[in-house]
């Protein structure tokens, strides 16, 4: 039987001890070999401390330690909350496109991953994780067939992700999360 090239690298989920774990789900026409290639997450090592609270935007309370920083043209929401969680918008307005990061923290807010959709949806995908004695930080970002983007940066219990965005909404965006720091 040939083997059908599908260039499909899946990547995969860090978990505690050094140990890695990934789900492969594969649909094809028609019956395949196909080689598999895993590549280990990369490392990018720790997150960067936040040097004084009043530099950056975050959420008070639900233990909360993701701060970002202030960026021209980015307007962050007033302070939102439901019973079990607190949550803050970091939105845009440019070129007819009105959208933004929402960035939320509670106990049931993140298992700390993406969308399912959004990775699925994907052509181009990758990821890195930030690693502390304490912490395990995923952000993943991809594009989706449309020319779309979408981007994820949590951990268990906190993330701030965007879905749907242009590719200029995006590089806006992505400053903001990009200066990501850590309260202490």
């Amino acid at each position: 039987m040939p083997t059908e090239d599908l260039n499909f690298r899946p990547r995969p989920r860090r978990l505690c001890c050094g140990r890695t774990a990934i789900t492969v789900f594969m649909r094809t026409s028609g019956a395949v070999q196909a080689r598999i290639v895993l590549d280990p997450a990369e490392s990018v090592g720790a997150p960067k401390a936040c040097p004084a609270p009043s530099q950056c935007e975050s959420i008070e309370g639900w233990g909360t330690e993701f701060c970002f920083p202030r960026i021209a043209g980015v307007q962050p929401s007033a302070q939102g909350h439901d019973i079990d969680y607190g949550v803050r918008n970091y939105m845009i307005s440019a070129a007819n496109e009105h959208t933004g990061i929402t960035h939320g923290s509670g106990p049931m807010w993140s298992f700390g991953r993406p969308v399912d959709t959004d990775v699925w949806k994907s052509v181009d995908y990758s990821e890195a994780i930030y690693v502390t004695d304490k912490l395990v930080i995923l952000d993943a970002h991809g594009r989706t067939s449309d020319g779309k983007r979408w981007r994820y940066l949590g951990k268990f219990g906190e993330s701030a992700s965007y879905s749907g965005v242009t590719a200029d909404a995006a590089r806006l965006l992505d400053r903001v999360l990009d200066g990501m720091c850590v309260r202490r």
